[in-house]
């Protein structure tokens, strides 16, 4: 099921096509998770200075998805968007060791991520944009059993799900933070 939505996904660029997701609070901020030590692998993935980058594509429809969101009273926090391949080879080793394959992506075939194609996003309160509201599962959340069902919860992941779709992402059926903008053409990667 994995490998067909990394399929799906991969219609988007030539990587010339990348751009910055400009922070633009209280309705986009920029919080990139894998700067810090804080995910599977235990160790930072990216530089603490480094930027967000999307296709240009998906940085449009990102907009829309902020200005429908912005309207209700809410924003976006990326969490993570391109990623570099050796992000992904990491990502990938651990998940191997762990057993968490459905959630990673073989570098290989590659990640949305390696193409600025997805985004892995949070929804924030215009009136604190610093805080994440709370949603099914934290961000690289694997475990289902510590899944949060609580009212709230599955409200803000209606909300943020609803925009993003309007604006023509998908969603991964197992992250309801990680949003792939298609329509691709199965990338080139090289291992």
């Amino acid at each position: 099921m994995i490998e067909q939505l990394v399929a799906a996904v991969f219609t988007l660029l030539p990587t010339n096509s990348l751009a910055e997701i400009r922070h633009s609070p209280p309705g986009l901020t920029v919080d990139l998770q894998y700067t810090s030590s804080n995910n599977i692998t235990g160790e930072p993935l990216y530089p603490k200075n480094s930027k967000a980058l999307g296709d240009k594509r998906l940085i449009a429809a990102l907009k829309q998805a902020e200005a429908i969101l912005e309207a209700q009273g809410y924003g976006i926090t990326i969490l993570d968007a391109w990623r570099p391949k050796e992000a992904t080879r990491k990502l990938w080793n651990k998940a191997v060791e762990l057993g968490l394959t459905n959630y990673y992506a073989p570098p290989q075939i590659g990640s949305s991520h390696n193409l600025g194609a997805a985004v892995d996003i949070g929804l924030h309160s215009l009136k604190e944009p610093q805080k994440l509201l709370d949603m099914p599962m934290k961000f690289d959340q694997t475990d289902a059993r510590l899944r949060n069902n609580s009212p709230e919860a599955k409200k803000n992941e209606s909300i943020l799900t609803s925009a993003m779709l309007a604006a023509g992402f998908i969603r991964h059926p197992l992250e309801c933070w990680h949003f792939s903008y298609p329509p691709c053409e199965k990338p080139k990667l090289q291992p």
